[in-house]
């Protein structure tokens, strides 16, 4: 007996769905808090721990779920739209006005998600890092992200060159198997990359609109801890030593 494609289909899509559904909404947030507090803490010169990043995240995961599906909803709108008039358009079978409709939706979709992806570039590691809430992220996103434009597009843009570079090495697999792994390995790369960036910029951020590496300096001799003249991994980037605190 042949295989019944239709039934096949069927049983894949509903595995897939709720898995997709998961990684989404729960799996992917986590991650991306835990990578976020761990990133902090290697850029205080401590050491994480994965049961520690686990429990931190896990008490604030409400705010990182809440923030995912703002975001998610956010990015998702602009494109969703411009589909929905082009599709109005392609069965009124006005093509000349379908063909603009989509030219002109795409760019503006573009804007708009540069926009949303530019004021809440921040929002994460403010809710992981300072334990704030939904609103008090996306206040403290705004804050930090609007004077500094340039350093977030220019981060978008490498963000984009390593997606292409890493995802175009995996889609010229021939195997299915051994492409799905190195999609998977890859994208596990890219956030973990993607990750460590932001942090480095919303340090980068907070030292230069609010002394934030003198306020660690001050938290250190207020502790009575001597200078070691080490330095954490990111110094080199933000130009802060990033003492113990």
């Amino acid at each position: 007996a042949g295989i019944d494609l239709r039934r096949l289909l069927f049983a894949l899509f509903t595995v897939m769905l709720p898995l997709t559904v998961l990684y989404n909404l729960f799996i992917a947030p986590y991650t991306a808090g835990m990578f976020t507090y761990a990133a902090s803490e290697l850029y205080h010169g401590r050491e994480p721990q994965v049961r520690e990043s686990m429990w931190y995240v896990f008490r604030r995961f409400l705010w990182v779920f809440l923030i995912n599906i703002v975001y998610t909803v956010l990015m998702s709108a602009f494109p969703m739209l411009t589909v929905g008039v082009a599709s109005a358009l392609a069965v009124s079978s006005n093509f000349g006005a379908m063909v603009f409709a989509i030219m002109a939706g795409s760019g503006i979709s573009l804007v708009a998600c540069l926009i949303v992806g530019w004021l809440m570039f921040f929002t994460l590691p403010a809710v992981v890092i300072e334990d704030l809430g939904l609103i008090g992220g996306l206040e403290r996103s705004l804050k930090l992200a609007q004077p500094h434009l340039l350093p977030i597009l220019a981060a978008f843009i490498v963000f984009f060159c390593v997606w292409l570079s890493l995802g175009g090495v995996a889609t010229i697999i021939p195997q299915p198997h051994v492409q799905a792994a190195a999609n998977a390995i890859a994208s596990g790369i890219i956030a973990a990359f993607e990750t460590v960036v932001t942090v480095v910029l919303y340090y980068s951020c907070r030292c230069r609109l609010e002394n934030y590496d003198l306020v660690l300096l001050a938290q250190e001799v207020q502790a009575g801890r001597p200078q070691t003249g080490e330095s954490s991994i990111f110094a080199g980037v933000t130009g802060n030593e990033g003492p113990d605190a």
